[in-house]
């Protein structure tokens, strides 16, 4: 399982004894989106600027990152955005209000 906060920062979690195994620090932006590929080995996280990052889920460390859609995109409070992985983990969608539809 993975949580986040306003301040960025990512927590993994064991679902089977609630016992947290890493904690994520992103310093930028506040999270809004996480989202699990099928295998479990990398987390997206999307933020309040637009962008996405991949996550290695047993390193911690950041694979890859997408900046926002627009150059200075800050989500407003109410402001609609997620993240969509295949279920074959070779399409990254960035679906926002801001700006519609990005493939990654």
């Amino acid at each position: 399982m993975a949580s986040s906060d306003h301040t960025g920062v990512i927590k993994l979690w064991d679902a089977w004894t609630s016992v947290e195994r890493r904690a994520i620090f992103r310093k930028e932006h506040g999270v809004q989106t996480l989202v699990f590929t099928p295998d479990g080995r990398t987390l997206a996280s999307s933020d309040t600027s637009g962008g996405v990052r991949l996550w290695d889920t047993v390193t911690g460390q950041q694979l890859h990152a997408f900046p926002g859609g627009r150059k200075h995109l800050i989500l407003t409070a109410g402001s609609i955005a997620t993240v969509a992985i295949s279920p074959d983990n070779r399409l990254l969608a960035h679906i926002s209000d801001q700006d519609a539809v990005r493939r990654l």
